[in-house]
């Protein structure tokens, strides 16, 4: 179990050093700082998906808000290698995450 902020900082580490190296020129300013403010609002969306049913179903968040990042780790990581996702992300272009993908956002969770 995790606390929220060390997810938080994982995830923008994640994105800092694997998607915003990426981009180029004026966009990477944009994408970055961009991504920066979304992860500020981090809290807040938190505490809106952890009311969600299916959030509740799934018993990945503990009474102290603390999230079973190993469980959610293992669920993403088995569909991930089903395939990957391709979506479209606005400066960037497409994005494909692969399992790999999965296993390095959980290692920057960890800290590892």
């Amino acid at each position: 179990m995790v606390e929220l902020n060390q997810v938080i900082s994982g995830i923008k580490k994640y994105l800092e050093n694997e998607l915003v190296t990426k981009v180029t020129g004026i966009n990477k300013w944009i994408v970055g700082a961009s991504l920066s403010m979304v992860l500020d609002n981090g809290v807040k969306v938190f505490n809106e998906l952890k009311e969600l049913p299916i959030v509740k179903t799934m018993d990945i968040i503990n009474s102290d808000d603390q999230i079973d990042i190993d469980k959610l780790y293992k669920a993403l990581l088995e569909e991930s290698k089903k395939s990957a996702v391709t979506f479209q992300f606005p400066l960037v272009g497409s994005i494909t995450l692969k399992s790999e993908d999965v296993e390095k956002i959980y290692s920057y969770i960890k800290g590892n």
